[in-house]
């Protein structure tokens, strides 16, 4: 399990907002100096297999109706709400939009390399983007092992989006009730990373 301890706390961008993928990703490139703003579709397809070999995820595979899908094995963002925390953001703002959310703690689950995991985490310092109003400083990221493998699924609760076409199949979405939305479920902003998915309802602890 990873948690990234934040400086003050905050309303995340939407429920399953950041993603662990998406910031390794993101803090790869810029240790590489390949950050590029608005890139195209042939620079990002260059740097796929940079990305694969350098962050510290096991690559995992879904079957979408027929067609081989890779993807990183690291769950949705978990957020566990406290009221103190809550009292702190509203005393900081008088926006009480998704007041629920506040959170100064951000839970990830993940299958990857604890070591490398560490070691690239050290040089994430914020979440959100320039400029952003969620933009806020990480002063602790922690690294624990986990005995179960929430990545995909937390028992009989789905914990990442995953396309509609991988798992509409299967019988344990009919223990729960799933919003479906159009989702770049992998990063990098390509037109195959995004898709109908199935995205998960009870993040929110």
């Amino acid at each position: 399990m990873i948690t990234a301890v934040l400086s003050k706390p905050v309303v995340p961008i939407d429920k399953w907002s950041p993603t662990l993928d998406g910031l390794l990703t993101w803090q790869i490139l810029k240790n590489e100096e390949l950050l590029i703003t608005n890139p195209s579709k042939l620079e990002i397809l260059k740097t796929i297999n940079l990305i694969k070999s350098k962050i510290p995820l096991e690559i995992g595979e879904l079957d979408c109706t027929g067609k081989k899908e890779w993807y990183f094995k690291a769950s949705s963002p978990s957020y566990k709400v406290k009221k103190e925390d809550q009292e702190i953001y509203l005393n900081q703002t008088y926006n009480t939009i998704n007041i629920e959310y506040v959170t100064s703690r951000i839970n990830w689950f993940c299958v990857g390399d604890i070591t490398g995991l560490q070691d690239l985490l050290q040089t994430v310092l914020y979440v959100g983007k320039k400029n952003d109003v969620y933009r806020t400083r990480i002063v602790e990221w922690v690294v624990k092992p986990f005995n179960e493998d929430w990545h995909l699924w937390r028992g009989d609760r789905l914990a990442k989006p995953v396309p509609c076409s991988a798992i509409i199949n299967d019988k344990r979405l009919l223990l729960d009730t799933y919003e479906v939305k159009n989702w770049r479920w992998r990063p990098l902003k390509l037109d195959d990373n995004k898709a109908k998915c199935v995205m998960p309802a009870r993040n929110i602890l």
